[in-house]
């Protein structure tokens, strides 16, 4: 909600950086969250072939959006 927010706002103001900085303040916390605990969990719980398929399937997201390689 709040990034269709920020299409409408002026980027000069305020009330964009406000929300601007709600928004990392969620990733920020969403990440957190999955990197402190969900992962963890899994780690100790999911099978060889499951965390296989996991890191396979992070490999793929990675190239996919962060991947500046021509």
């Amino acid at each position: 909600m709040e990034m269709g927010l920020l299409e409408r706002v002026d980027p000069m103001s305020q009330d964009y950086m406000d929300k601007l900085e709600h928004i990392e303040g969620a990733v920020a916390h969403h990440v957190y969250s999955e990197e402190g605990t969900w992962f963890t969990k899994l780690a100790e719980s999911a099978s060889s072939e499951e965390l296989a398929l996991v890191t396979a399937r992070y490999s793929e997201e990675y190239a996919r959006y962060m991947d500046t390689r021509p």
